[in-house]
């Protein structure tokens, strides 16, 4: 949903430490019919972090940001990872 808040926990930029979690807020700028995008921080090392709504739900995985705009991130749409995980799940029960 366009404007919808949304969050990130990240270690961008390979900044991890045990006790440490990094928590990022931003907006849902919308989907296409391809991925998603956010106007949240994201940066080299945010890959893969999951963005999360006001309800707690994966709504999508930090796949690209612009390094460039550090307030801009792409990741695939809901239902495509829900299909990627059913499909990986599939493949482990066989």
């Amino acid at each position: 949903i366009i404007g919808e808040s949304v969050s990130m926990i990240s270690a961008p930029m390979w900044s991890y430490e045990n006790e440490l979690r990094q928590h990022y807020s931003g907006f849902s700028s919308g989907c296409d019919e391809y991925e998603c995008a956010f106007t949240i921080p994201a940066t080299y090392g945010s890959s893969g972090s999951a963005v999360i709504n006001k309800n707690g739900e994966i709504v999508s995985v930090i796949s690209r940001a612009a390094i460039a705009f550090n307030n801009y991130a792409i990741g695939p749409k809901p239902e495509d990872i829900k299909e990627f995980v059913e499909r990986a799940y599939e493949t482990l029960r066989r």
